[in-house]
């Protein structure tokens, strides 16, 4: 036999007896691992955000610690429950304008919807060149009947469908409208819970902001002692741009949220304030979530009359050209510029994956890779000077 022969045999029978186990052990933990990651991937997302608000709030700490000698802790826990306070103390002055206000918009949109759908009906043949012949109006059987001198009672079982249909439309949009907590935190259900997903984020930043060198310490133990300089140096530029990027966002969304508020009221749309504070919190989530701010808006404008509807319209796509490109370049300064086409693209395959948590998720997992990538690749391998 010669050598080549042996060495494959020798390669076989190692193989078959000890490498088909390892093989599967290790494709069966990764297996479980995926798993236990996509049942657990709601609180993942979560504990995401945890990390970026501790981020941000450690930068705040920092800034107190230098001037008042506190504990990091103390102040961190000081510093949230002045902006809860804060955060409370306006929605008390505004509550009782925005309870009185959402109720107005939960009957108003409904019924914008109803006038959207006769117009369409009546004008579908003009709008489709003849193509599509538009149905006969609801009020059809009760002229047909008054005409012909039978009872109008056959009109009524059309009277209460067309009740029936606005009111399950009302009650789906009032349920849909009432739901918001419940699609942030799509892994609980109930308010309970939904404030105990709170509570989570807003105890990991308390966490994390007190001491972030115990956590940045222990990621350090991941890489090899020649790899953690480079390592804590990208984790660094990966906290400083996170930092960055969602005080920056927070910012835009009290201006827009304070913007669109100024400008349905000087149009006068009915509810401007919750509208308002509605388009602030979707700012929040880059591209996606202004278009869905808006639709709401441009709905009460219809109702209202179809010259307002399209003022609405042009007002929102003003708003959104001045946030992305006055308010937010001016905030970050250019130092966290991720491209418009991977801001989309990104925030669109989370959300597809993860629901809503993904839409919310994906611009600042974006920042951290991208920053990685800058670092690790394209300075370190390609030899490239970037700047991030």
């Amino acid at each position: 036999m010669s050598e080549g022969e042996r060495q494959s045999a020798r390669f076989g029978r190692r193989w078959e007896s000890a490498d088909i186990l390892r093989v599967l052990a290790l494709a069966l933990g990764f297996y479980i691992l995926l798993q236990f990651l996509w049942l657990t991937r709601s609180l993942l997302m979560t504990t995401a955000l945890g990390v970026i608000f501790g981020l941000a709030l450690s930068g705040a700490v920092d800034l107190v610690v230098k001037r008042v000698p506190i504990r990091r802790g103390l102040a961190a826990v000081l510093i949230v429950l002045v902006l809860l306070g804060m955060l409370i103390g306006v929605g008390a002055l505004l509550a009782p304008t925005l309870k009185e206000q959402t109720r107005d918009l939960k009957e108003r949109l409904p019924m914008a919807l109803d006038r959207i759908e006769r117009w369409f009906t009546t004008n579908s043949a003009n709008l489709t060149g003849g193509i599509i012949q538009a149905p006969p109006p609801r009020e059809q059987p009760q002229q047909n009947a008054a005409g012909t001198g039978q009872p109008a009672s056959r009109a009524e079982p059309a009277k209460e469908e067309a009740s029936a249909d606005t009111s399950g439309i009302r009650e789906q949009l009032s349920k849909q409208l009432g739901g918001v907590l419940g699609y942030l935190f799509p892994f609980v259900s109930g308010t309970v819970a939904a404030v105990g997903a709170i509570l989570l984020v807003i105890v990991l930043a308390i966490y994390i902001a007190s001491d972030p060198r115990l956590y940045r310490k222990g990621l350090m133990h991941l890489f090899p002692h020649r790899m953690r300089p480079r390592a804590e140096e990208v984790l660094t530029e990966i906290g400083t741009a996170l930092r960055q990027w969602l005080v920056a966002r927070l910012i835009a969304m009290v201006a827009v949220g304070l913007v669109v508020t100024g400008a349905l009221m000087l149009l006068g749309i009915p509810s401007a304030a919750a509208l308002g504070v509605l388009a602030g919190l979707l700012e929040f989530i880059p591209f996606f979530g202004p278009i869905i701010a808006a639709v709401p808006a441009i709905g009460v404008g219809l109702a209202e009359s179809p010259e307002k509807g399209l003022y609405v319209a042009i007002a929102f796509i003003i708003i959104q050209q001045l946030e992305g490109n006055v308010i937010t370049p001016l905030l970050l300064q250019n130092r966290v510029h991720v491209p418009p086409a991977l801001t989309v693209v990104a925030v669109a395959a989370l959300g597809v994956v993860f629901g809503f948590l993904g839409l919310v998720i994906g611009e600042p997992l974006l920042v951290a890779i991208l920053v990685a990538v800058k670092l690790l690749y394209v300075e370190d391998v390609v030899g490239d000077d970037v700047t991030t």
